[in-house]
């Protein structure tokens, strides 16, 4: 272990999984890269202009969801590998795609002008299958970022309101049936709900804060141009964006603000979208480089 690296989170003793995983987007590519950032390993990579969104691991980190340049929305193996389009056909770029805890959704943005939330079933269907959880109702507003609930029966997100002459920003949560919308954190985005949903993680004023599940008891945990929170799978460390001097690499921070600590920079390419893929069962392979 290096010095000031992050604690590992690595499989039960006596199973026959690989470690929890880094995940990030190297440029137009996805890398995957050891829980303190090195061991730095290529994941899935595009030609430009056509790139990737940030990965989703399934619950058992065997899959990844992800938008994949003309492709749209698929779900690929550990190698890589399309196993399956979920939807065709973004008409506009999407960013965050994120699969359930119970592994049967997976919650994304419409895309474009007053894009919507939906889901849509992680085995397929394509647009036939979406279900529109919640649609601003006019083109100047929209939404984006969503994260579930422990339970997979909620969804929060950023939605960014146009109110003339100025437009409304906040995390909101939904209910997979479109009941129950409400505001949970005002001036806010980019929600992350922790693991055991218990705590949620978000940015305000290029802020990561962390409050209770309900928005209550808010508590700034790093503070920078920051941006993307992402839970590790235990709890123990949010990853996150954060820019210095044009320039963007993927950090870390302990839920209570202590131990921050750069995980990914490198002079060839912006660090960014982090997630974190859950202990695997490992299938060998060569590891191919990262960019």
């Amino acid at each position: 272990m290096i010095a000031g690296a992050a604690t590992a989170e690595p499989a039960r003793k006596g199973s026959a999984l690989a470690p929890v995983r880094l995940t990030f987007r190297a440029g137009s590519s996805i890398c995957t890269a050891h829980v303190d950032g090195t061991q730095r390993s290529g994941f899935v990579r595009m030609r430009p202009p056509w790139a990737v969104s940030r990965a989703s691991w399934s619950p058992g980190g065997k899959y990844a969801a992800l938008l994949r340049g003309k492709s749209g929305l698929v779900v690929v193996d550990q190698r890589s590998r399309v196993l399956r389009h979920v939807i065709r056909h973004f008409s506009y770029g999407s960013e965050d795609p994120v699969w359930s805890p119970d592994g049967r959704w997976i919650a994304v943005e419409g895309g474009g002008h007053g894009s919507p939330i939906g889901i849509v079933p992680a085995r397929g269907g394509g647009w036939a299958a979406w279900r529109e959880v919640w649609s601003p109702g006019d083109l100047e507003s929209g939404a984006d970022s969503p994260t579930w609930t422990a339970d997979s029966r909620h969804v929060a997100f950023a939605a960014h309101l146009f109110r003339p002459p100025s437009v409304e920003h906040g995390v909101y949560t939904v209910g997979i049936d479109g009941s129950g919308f409400r505001l949970l954190v005002p001036d806010a985005v980019m929600p992350a709900y922790s693991p055991d949903g218990l705590q949620l993680a978000y940015v305000r004023a290029g802020d990561i804060w962390v409050s209770d599940a309900d928005g209550t008891n808010p508590r700034r945990v790093a503070n920078g141009a920051d941006a993307r929170p992402a839970w590790s799978p235990r709890g123990r460390l949010i990853a996150f964006e954060r820019i210095v001097d044009g320039h963007t690499s993927i950090y870390a921070v302990k839920p209570d603000g202590s131990g921050e600590r750069v995980l990914v920079s490198s002079p060839r390419y912006n660090a960014t979208m982090p997630s974190w893929r859950p202990p695997a069962p490992f299938h060998g392979g060569r590891r191919r480089p990262c960019p």
